[in-house]
Formats: C-alpha cells, sequence, structure tokens
C-alpha cells in the first residue's frame, strides 16, 4: 500500500486561487487539491477552461529505473500504455511534454487539464507515485504568464 505526505501551498494566478500539491512516497495519508474561482468550481473542483499543470518527479538511487529492474519493467509498460482512458477519467484535455533527466533522477509532464485536483489520482493509478516524490504545480508559459504579469505589477510596458 502507498503512503504519502501532502502538503498544501496556494497560488494566486489572475484572481483565481489554485491550490499546488506536493506528494512523497513516503510518509502518511494523501490529501486531494482543488481551484476555487466561481461557486461552482468550487463545489465541483472542475474549471471551464483548461489550464497547464505539470507534475514534477522526483526519486532515489535505487528506484531508479536505470537501476531497479521492477522499475523499469514498470516504466517500459507504461510508454507503451493507452492512457486515453486515464485522461477521459481524470479530466486531462492534452499531454503536452514529458521530460526526464535520468542521471539526476527527475522528470516533470505538462498536462492540460479541467481537473487540475484529479491529477494526484491519476499520478497514483497510472501508479508514479508509488516511486517518485510528486509535486503538482500550475505552468504558465513565459510569454503569456510570466512577462506580462510581471510587467503590470510593475507599472512597465509590455
Amino acid at each position: 500500500m502507498l503512503k504519502a505526505a501532502v502538503s498544501i501551498g496556494a497560488v494566486l494566478v489572475s484572481g483565481t486561487t489554485i491550490l499546488a500539491t506536493t506528494t512523497h512516497s513516503t510518509g502518511s495519508a494523501v490529501e486531494s487539491t482543488g481551484v476555487a474561482n466561481t461557486a461552482e468550481n468550487e463545489v465541483s473542483g472542475q474549471q471551464s477552461e483548461a489550464t497547464l499543470w505539470g507534475i514534477y518527479g522526483h526519486h532515489n538511487l535505487h528506484d531508479c529505473p536505470i537501476n531497479n529492474k521492477q522499475t523499469a519493467e514498470y516504466v517500459v509498460e507504461a510508454s507503451k500504455a493507452d492512457l486515453t482512458p486515464l485522461f477521459q477519467k481524470y479530466g486531462i484535455t492534452a499531454l503536452r511534454d514529458r521530460y526526464h533527466s535520468g542521471l539526476e533522477h527527475t522528470f516533470m509532464w505538462v498536462f492540460e487539464t479541467t481537473r487540475p485536483h484529479d491529477l494526484e489520482e491519476f499520478a497514483i493509478e497510472l501508479g508514479i507515485a508509488s516511486w517518485n516524490d510528486l509535486t503538482f504545480v500550475p505552468v504558465r508559459t513565459f510569454e503569456d504568464g510570466v512577462a506580462p504579469v510581471v510587467a503590470k505589477i510593475h507599472g512597465i510596458d509590455y
């Protein structure tokens, strides 16, 4: 059975509070995250528009697929799997990309989703939460989300 500890932090994006969650592969019970931008969304946890979210993962040297045959078998099977049913089940509208740094033992997968709170359950069902410490965070492109926001904050023409 997977044991996981969760820490929650809030991020303010365009007046919308989005909760980010970190799930660790050791510790206590798993908690959910959510999005609060309308009364209806607070209840359902669903956004009307898909937003970008990242799953950052980190594992130890012993769980690394390079060093652990059981994890390697999982990775090979997961690479062959049709994830469409899981995407539909958890409100994922697109997988933007999956980035990995093998020798750093880290990865980042970027999704578009209308239900970011369900990414945690997606990671658990997919199995990546069983051998990685995970962090779920809202992400934006530099051009669309960072430069205009900091320009507005500091009164800089953009």
